[in-house]
């Protein structure tokens, strides 16, 4: 985003699933019992994955559609 290789599709889909990180990561930060524990680690882990992959996803579908890229704000 700041280098302006990437555009509002990307800037809005990772802002979303950001969030849905920073929402799974904090379960795990509050989980009451080990057992608790256990099932949101794991749950962040997966969704881990699946957020990194989407973020490629996000970059490679701009460049397929050609959406255009911010301007680089460095």
């Amino acid at each position: 985003l700041l280098t302006g290789t990437t555009g509002l599709l990307y800037a809005v889909g990772a802002a979303v699933l950001t969030v849905k990180f920073l929402v799974d990561a904090l379960a795990v930060y509050r989980a009451a019992t080990r057992e608790a524990e256990d099932k949101t680690t794991k749950r962040l882990f997966g969704f881990s994955i699946i957020w990194l992959f989407a973020l490629f996803a996000l970059i490679l579908a701009e460049k397929l559609i050609g959406i255009a890229p911010f301007g680089g704000l460095l």
